[in-house]
């Protein structure tokens, strides 16, 4: 259900528009484990006013915060800082400052932000770039809880589900599990990041911001040579695994060379002038 209102443009029946304050009221009535897996989902180009009230919120959840953070794209703004005035990141981190988002409890998978966080501390460390600071909580580990929407929808939301979204069971008490977050593994596996204890944030509170993200994610080229060799490997694997599977013959003619091929055909031959001569003897 979250990943389809997320995505909401016109009503799929098209004949009544979703009016965009109607579902940023729906959005921002409901509890912050929804907000989470919302914005997860949701299409970045349709959603600025819902986006603007969950950073308006001094009591959003840094996991929420980290996410939209990243998703506003920071580098774009060490080249270009004039156009940061105004922009999600600056009111992100002038927040901060003030001392809002102090609520962390939901968990993020870490791979989530590591793109997103090493093409940052690249092109800011460019001289011909603007760096800005971005406070060390926002890069992660977010150890919480994993994010279920395991309460049912009161009766005047599921009547607004209905009325947006009418091929919906309403009897759904839960749009999502913890199997939703297995997906999240294809952004960046954790098995090839640096590995962290529980305490990391703790212990390498010292940082400067640099060297933290490098801590979590590695440098943006090992990150992108980690990933290029985590591409090699699976493919090495589905082609083992492909080899492994009962082939049929046209299969395994076709893996044959032209040579071997030939030979082979060659080979069916003699097999079926002689079949012929026998049957042929036998008969007479």
């Amino acid at each position: 259900m979250v990943q389809v209102i997320a995505h909401h443009e016109i009503s799929p029946n098209g004949e009544e528009d979703i009016r965009l304050e109607n579902v940023a009221e729906f959005i921002m009535d409901q509890p912050q484990v929804f907000w989470l897996l919302y914005v997860l989902n949701m299409n970045w180009d349709m959603n600025d006013e819902i986006v603007d009230a969950m950073i308006a919120r001094p009591d959003a959840d840094l996991a929420i915060i980290a996410h939209l953070f990243w998703g506003s794209e920071p580098s774009y703004y060490c080249k270009y800082p004039e156009r940061i005035p105004g922009s999600n990141v600056e009111l992100i981190l002038r927040n901060l400052r003030k001392g809002w988002y102090k609520n962390s409890e939901f968990w993020l998978p870490r791979g989530l932000f590591a793109r997103g966080a090493t093409a940052f501390i690249r092109i800011a460390s460019l001289p011909e770039n603007t760096a800005f600071d971005v406070p060390l909580k926002l890069f992660g580990p977010f150890e919480g809880r994993k994010a279920v929407l395991d309460f049912p929808l009161d009766m005047v939301s599921l009547d607004r589900m209905e009325r947006w979204f009418p091929d919906f069971a309403l009897d759904v008490t839960a749009a999502q599990s913890e199997s939703y977050w297995d997906r999240f593994d294809s952004y960046v596996s954790p098995s090839f990041l640096p590995q962290i204890t529980a305490d990391h944030a703790e212990r390498f509170s010292h940082l400067n911001m640099f060297d933290y993200c490098e801590s979590l994610y590695w440098t943006n080229d090992r990150l992108v040579m980690e990933l290029e060799k985590e591409r090699k490997r699976r493919a090495r694997q589905q082609s083992l695994e492909k080899e492994q599977l009962p082939q049929s013959p046209i299969a395994i003619i076709n893996r044959l060379s032209k040579s071997q091929q030939m030979v082979l055909g060659l080979s069916l031959v003699g097999v079926w002038i002689l079949l012929v001569f026998w049957v042929a003897g036998y008969l007479r």
